[in-house]
């Protein structure tokens, strides 16, 4: 027999089929389970309508995730859950975000709107997920995040809204096949920047910001000859370094450990070599300064 809902200590949501969401809503009530995920829980289903005005009546609903394959009727009706600190949801319709006042983090699939988005005081993240669009809209650049995540977005060629948010401090750019290299990238509150499968972006010589301390480089790059331009860097991990050169590693004056997989004949040190030379330099700064 198929479960009508569930309570997934694993995720943290309690989960509902949508065939029985009044019922799977009044047992996650009962058990003060604040954080609901409507999904098939029967994978033989193929009828996943279920009605948001039903769901938009549960105002203690602080974190709501939809699943993507969802058909949900009168969408619009998710604007009374004015208590919501977390949505994941695909677009099915879009939505005023400037009504969910509330909204920590936001996680958006196959989205191509973000209105009032910029409005939002507390949101801290913003995950777009299969971004339907070439760019962003303009009011990015106005929102509070401190975290960006884009990931498989096929159609994004540029990210200027993105690199204009004052608070960001992590950024995530994953699988933006059609991205091209920024003309300059100068982010000088980032800490953390993570590039993975950029295929149209492997030049970062417009890279740089003075607050950058771990780069995850999983995509191809020409050289690592930018480094200089991140005085702060601690950490370092890449895949692929066209020229092979090793030696802005070693001249960075803060780097301390590096990772890289795999080993290439054509580079020039190991990472066992490396590592062992930025820890021989951190001990011998140590003792000058004893």
């Amino acid at each position: 027999m198929a479960r009508k809902f569930a309570d997934n200590k694993e995720s943290g949501y309690f989960e509902i089929d949508p065939k029985h969401l009044a019922v799977g809503l009044a047992a996650a009530r009962a058990k003060r389970r604040s954080a609901v995920r409507i999904t098939a829980l029967d994978y033989r289903d193929t009828d996943l309508g279920f009605d948001a005005v039903e769901l938009a009546r549960h105002t203690w609903i602080r974190r709501l995730s939809l699943d993507e394959d969802l058909v949900p009727r009168n969408f619009e009706a998710l604007h009374e859950l004015t208590g919501l600190t977390d949505l994941a949801t695909s677009q099915w319709q879009p939505l005023d975000f400037s009504k969910l006042k509330k909204l920590k983090s936001l996680t958006l699939e196959r989205g191509t709107a973000l209105k009032g988005v910029e409005a939002l005081p507390a949101l801290r993240l913003l995950f777009l997920l299969d971004w339907r669009a070439s760019t962003l809209p303009a009011s990015v650049a106005a929102i509070k995040a401190t975290e960006v995540i884009l990931s498989a977005s096929a159609k994004l060629t540029e990210l200027s809204p993105v690199l204009e948010i004052p608070s960001l401090t992590k950024l995530s750019l994953t699988k933006l096949t059609k991205l091209t290299a920024p003309r300059a990238v100068r982010l000088d509150r980032l800490k953390v920047l993570h590039l993975e499968e950029i295929p149209k972006w492997t030049d970062f010589r417009n890279l740089s910001s003075r607050t950058l301390q771990e780069l995850e480089l999983f995509t191809k790059a020409e050289s690592l000859a930018f480094l200089p331009q991140l005085p702060a860097l601690r950490e370092l991990y890449f895949w692929d370094v066209q020229d092979g050169s090793m030696a802005p590693i070693l001249v960075h004056p803060r780097l301390r450990e590096v990772y890289f997989e795999p080993h290439k004949r054509h580079y020039s040190h190991k990472e066992a070599e490396l590592n062992a030379l930025l820890n021989a330099r951190v001990r011998a700064k140590k003792r000058r300064t004893a």
